[in-house]
């Protein structure tokens, strides 16, 4: 009986090192839940009890004496085995956190303590029915983890670990029964009684079953990560293709829109001065063929040069904006650059009845561009012209100043027309936004583009009671950087 019970524990215990073996390749994978490799731990515990097993069963003679200590040893790695298992499932529920090892390793420890005082102390039963016992406690907390993962994982794989477990659980519980209502002291192995054998065998041949069932439930994880992973890279580059492709249609689009914004630009800021010599040129023509009064032709040839000249003007700020990133700065006298856009804005301002005022010190310099900052000032100027134009007011006005403080130099334009309106404030200097019927939303926009390329800002703020107040603001720093 001794030596078929010992073969049967080294079959069990050589089935069980194979399959540590046979599922060493796992433990290198990365499934998804498992953090460390508590159930190899357990199986290589529950694998070295059953060879313990196998070799002390044909050398005990009497089993209510204290005999061969390496009893203890086996049983605390039979128990240790149950331990770690249910850690195992415990961590896969609490997305890879296992119970710490501490805590693991006091039970561990306790058990092998209190169930070497009842091998020395009492008798066989008791060492049964504590090892059993504590056993099926593990198995306990075993199947209630294997019931949450279910919750979650509803496999066929799952529900048969958690079958095995139950097993395993009813195995151990008649062994504690059985034990406990044994009336005949057990001195040798031939008064064990069989059910009590029968059910020690099975327990330990469920518990293998459960060790090969997590075994097939990695293979089943790893064969549905890697399914999934192929999915997942399809996917990928089915998304990196439609990425190229929208990349390349939003260059294209990107290369029309610029073009359209240069188109833009050029239009509206050449139509002004093309618009200005085509009356002049139109009155010059009407001058020469009429046989009326004579027109002061030394004045319009003047504005048509002038015309001509701010044509030019445009066209090289354009350019030094958009193409020449590397244009020189000069010094700019501020008060010149003011009297400049007064005088190009002097006789529309008088058509429309407004007063024009330059209020700014002789000595304001800065380090820059001239051209663009008289184009962003003229700009400005424009809009309050036309603001001023539709206005019912009898002292229309425009200030060119420039002043200074400790944040930098100052230049605005302020005039005390209608205003902007709250809703136009959060895009105002977005390009293509415009609230004028004939507007491109253009002028505002390199308005900001100046400054910015003078390392400035410009801002808005209204002109109380009423208007608007549009200011570049250069840092010191460009008044700072003039040559002594």
């Amino acid at each position: 009986m001794q030596t078929l019970l010992s073969q049967y524990f080294l079959m069990l215990a050589a089935v069980s090192f194979g399959l540590l073996l046979a599922s060493l390749p796992y433990l290198g994978s990365r499934i998804e839940g498992r953090a460390h490799p508590l159930w190899a731990l357990s199986l290589a515990m529950f694998a070295s009890s059953l060879g313990l097993f196998a070799w002390l069963v044909p050398k005990m003679t009497q089993l209510d004496v204290a005999q061969f200590g390496l009893t203890t040893l086996a049983n605390t790695l039979l128990f240790a085995a149950a331990l770690l298992q249910a850690a195992f499932f415990s961590h896969l529920n609490a997305n890879g956190k296992a119970p710490p090892y501490s805590f693991i390793v006091s039970i561990i420890v306790i058990f092998a303590i209190v169930f070497d005082w009842v091998r020395v102390n009492m008798g066989f039963d008791n060492r049964v029915i504590l090892a059993a016992g504590a056993v099926a406690l593990t198995l306990s907390w075993q199947l209630r983890e294997i019931y949450r993962l279910r919750l979650t994982e509803p496999t066929y794989q799952i529900g048969l670990l958690w079958w095995i477990t139950a097993g395993e659980l009813a195995c151990a519980i008649i062994r504690v029964l059985s034990a406990a209502s044994n009336a005949t002291h057990v001195f040798t192995f031939d008064q064990i009684p069989v059910i009590l054998i029968v059910f020690t065998l099975l327990n330990c041949f469920l518990n293998m079953l459960s060790y090969a069932g997590i075994s097939k439930y990695w293979a089943e994880k790893i064969s549905y990560e890697k399914a999934h992973a192929e999915l997942e890279s399809a996917e990928i580059r089915k998304l990196i293709a439609e990425k190229n492709t929208l990349i390349l249609q939003l260059m294209a689009a990107n290369k029309t829109a610029a073009t359209g914004a240069l188109s833009a630009t050029l239009a509206h800021e050449l139509s002004q001065p093309l618009t200005s010599l085509h009356i002049n040129l139109v009155a010059l023509k009407r001058e020469s063929s009429s046989q009326q009064a004579p027109l002061n032709r030394d004045h319009l040839l003047d504005q048509c040069l002038d015309s001509a000249r701010r044509l030019n003007e445009v066209l090289g700020t354009l350019r030094s904006m958009f193409i020449d990133k590397s244009a020189r700065h000069q010094i700019v006298i501020v008060r010149q650059v003011l009297e400049a856009v007064r005088d190009l804005i002097s006789q529309e301002a008088a058509r429309s009845e407004i007063e024009l005022r330059i209020e700014s010190e002789d000595e304001l310099k800065f380090c820059g561009r001239q051209s663009e900052l008289q184009h962003a000032l003229l700009n400005l100027a424009i809009n309050s012209i036309q603001a001023l134009h539709n206005n019912g007011a009898q002292d229309k006005k425009i200030i060119l100043s420039a002043s200074t403080s400790a944040d930098g130099l100052h230049i605005g334009v302020t005039d005390n027309g209608p205003g902007i309106k709250d809703d136009q404030l959060p895009c105002l200097f977005a390009l293509m936004n415009s609230e004028k019927p004939d507007g491109m939303g253009i002028g505002l926009w390199i308005c900001r583009h100046i400054a910015e390329r003078h390392q400035g800002t410009i801002t808005h703020r209204p002109n109380l009671p009423r208007g608007a107040i549009f200011e570049i603001t250069l840092p010191r720093d460009s008044m700072q950087d003039l040559p002594a």
